[in-house]
């Protein structure tokens, strides 16, 4: 992780200025950051095919105005400077499917990405480790579990119907033997930066019920809410 006077070098140098209220510094400047926070969190969603078949979706922000576009210029843009307040923020949706028992362990289930992704970095894992310190530093007992891979290389879903989509991920993913039995012995939720149709995360669940874990909850910064396009 970048030391925080290299960050703040980084966005002197380059001219950045938060894209919410162009105070010059990161992209998503602190108080930014808070205000969206203090946001009524949306209601989780149940995505998928009833009555056996879904999952319920906890996000922060709708994939919309705002959220949509800090995730576009993290994920397509490079922006790394948005790193700690997406993780802040994917933090607050997973802190929401957190049962009240502290003594139950949550194990964080990353949605795989692709071999070769072709924005050049892999875009979720470091928002889950960000998200991870900051959980523990609410006092979550929460572990990261990479117990999802994909043994077949799907194509790109960007551009592709929710038809196309289902699929293209079905049956690509696959859970490590090893890890069922420590997962077994807690809560899983599932973690992506960003739900659209929900194949993705619909898959990487189908596939650990099929490896014979009890998944109910996803987690992630933004949820393609329907008639939400418009929103800010």
């Amino acid at each position: 992780m970048p030391m925080p006077w290299i960050t703040d070098l980084a966005d002197l140098v380059l001219g950045r200025a938060c894209g919410l209220c162009q105070a010059p510094g990161p992209s998503l400047c602190p108080s930014c950051l808070d205000a969206l926070r203090r946001r009524p969190p949306p209601e989780p969603v149940v995505i998928g095919h009833p009555p056996g078949d879904t999952v319920t979706v906890h996000y922060r922000l709708p994939y919309s105005g705002v959220g949509q576009r800090l995730l576009l210029d993290y994920k397509e843009h490079g922006d790394r400077s948005l790193r700690r307040p997406l993780g802040v923020l994917l933090a607050d949706a997973i802190e929401s499917c957190i049962a009240d028992d502290a003594s139950t362990a949550e194990m964080l289930v990353p949605v795989p990405g692709h071999a070769r992704p072709r924005r050049g970095f892999p875009a979720l894992p470091d928002l889950l480790r960000l998200a991870h310190l900051e959980l523990a530093a609410r006092g979550a007992r929460t572990l990261v579990a990479p117990a999802v891979s994909m043994h077949r290389d799907h194509a790109p879903l960007k551009g592709r119907g929710r038809l196309e989509r289902w699929r293209t991920v079905r049956h690509a993913f696959d859970v490590d033997p090893s890890a069922v039995r420590r997962l077994a012995r807690a809560r899983v939720i599932v973690v992506d930066d960003v739900v659209t149709t929900g194949a993705t995360v619909l898959e990487a669940v189908r596939a650990l019920r099929r490896a014979g874990l009890d998944v109910h909850d996803a987690a992630a910064v933004c949820h393609r809410e329907a008639g939400a396009a418009a929103r800010v």
